[in-house]
């Protein structure tokens, strides 16, 4: 059985089901996945972090659109759910360059990238695939049964990678 994981949003759970998360562009979906337990976590991450000036304004469901509250969120329920960080692994998708503009493109992918990068290596969390930046959009189904990541990229020709 699928679960659903909606842009801005973040799942943590364990087998057997499948986690799946679509239209990451600019965004990032991150898994972490614990082989012994078949726990994993998988969110679907919007920008890096809150600006300081719309901090106060951003309701508690909306605030896993940001890595700074997502991935420790996450690390943190997988411990509730009995993981131990030796035992944990994560696999990183998308980061795309979607929004081009005549002064050149924002790079809101390669920030995410950074953001999610800093964050592992800051926790110990070894990067064990990773399937980033480019210019298409791609679609991720995380199965919690082995922790295999299938990804869909989207754009001149659909492929199906196994990371």
């Amino acid at each position: 059985m699928n679960i659903n994981v909606g842009i801005g949003d973040l799942t943590v759970s364990k087998a057997p089901f499948i986690l799946e998360t679509r239209g990451l562009g600019s965004c990032v979906g991150v898994t972490l996945y614990d082989n012994k337990k078949k726990i994993g976590a998988l969110a679907h991450i919007m920008l890096p972090r809150i600006t300081s000036s719309i901090q106060e304004n951003v309701s508690e469901n909306m605030k896993f659109r940001y890595a700074e509250y997502a991935l420790p969120y996450m690390l943190n329920k997988m411990f509730f759910m009995g993981s131990e960080r030796k035992d944990i692994v994560a696999k990183i998708v998308g980061g795309a360059s979607m929004f081009k503009r005549k002064s050149g493109t924002l790079n809101i992918g390669e920030k995410n990238i950074e953001a999610v990068r800093t964050f592992l290596k800051n926790n110990f969390i070894k990067v064990q695939a990773e399937e980033v930046g480019g210019d298409m959009g791609r679609t991720i189904f995380f199965d919690l049964n082995n922790g295999v990541v299938i990804m869909r990229i989207y754009g001149k020709v659909k492929q199906e990678v196994k990371i």
